[in-house]
């Protein structure tokens, strides 16, 4: 999902509506994780795809803009959320 999105936007301004969510339930795309270093990483990935300074000055329209840094802002909160939960599966 955001592999595509990262590649197709790599130097380009993105629009509030290209910006693929994740699923409610796997915030850190981690659901697949079968060790907590995987997890781990899982959780580090999404801190750095979420992190607000990455998309300040990639939006297209000023209205984008704000909607964006709020979404940004909204998802780090959730990922830091998880990673203060720990990992939860079988090692």
């Amino acid at each position: 999902m955001f592999n595509g999105f990262e590649h197709r936007v790599a130097d380009a301004p993105i629009e509030l509506r290209m910006v693929p969510r994740p699923p409610a339930h796997d915030v850190i795309g981690a659901s697949g994780a079968t060790t907590a270093a995987a997890w781990r990483k899982c959780c580090q990935r999404q801190l750095l795809r979420w992190h607000p300074d990455k998309w300040a000055s990639r939006c297209m329209a000023e209205s984008d803009a704000q909607e964006i840094q709020q979404l940004a802002a909204a998802m780090t909160r959730a990922v830091l959320r998880e990673k203060e939960r720990g990992y939860r599966g079988r090692e």
